[in-house]
Order: structure tokens, then C-alpha cells, then sequence
């Protein structure tokens, strides 16, 4: 039976890490039926909070 190989080789391995970036990507995806004026706002609130959420998780993965 093949094992599969479930080392991490960088911050991207990371579930964390990938979950955080479905998450931007369907924040992402929700916000574009949002009116203009709050597309922009709103959009690039939630896309930032998740963007320094996969830093935080890969800097703790670095200084480990």
C-alpha cells in the first residue's frame, strides 16, 4: 500500500494556510454581487483580514 507523503515543505502545505485562502477566494467571489459603492469597501476588508491571517499562520510555521 502507497503512503502518502503528508511532510510539510513550506507554509503553503498548511491547512491553515490553504483554508484561509478558499476563504479570501469565496469572500472574494460573494462580494462581487455587492452594489459599487460597497464592492470596493467591503472587498478589500475581508480580502486584507484573511491576507494577514495566511502571514500570521506562515510566519509561526517559519520561526518554528
Amino acid at each position: 500500500m502507497g503512503e502518502t507523503d503528508n511532510r510539510i515543505n513550506s507554509y503553503k502545505d498548511l491547512r491553515v494556510y490553504q483554508n484561509s485562502m478558499d476563504s479570501a477566494m469565496e469572500i472574494f467571489q460573494l462580494t462581487k454581487v455587492f452594489p459599487s459603492e460597497e464592492k470596493l469597501d467591503k472587498t478589500y476588508n475581508h480580502i486584507i483580514a484573511q491576507i494577514v491571517l495566511m502571514i500570521n499562520d506562515a510566519d509561526k510555521w517559519l520561526i518554528r
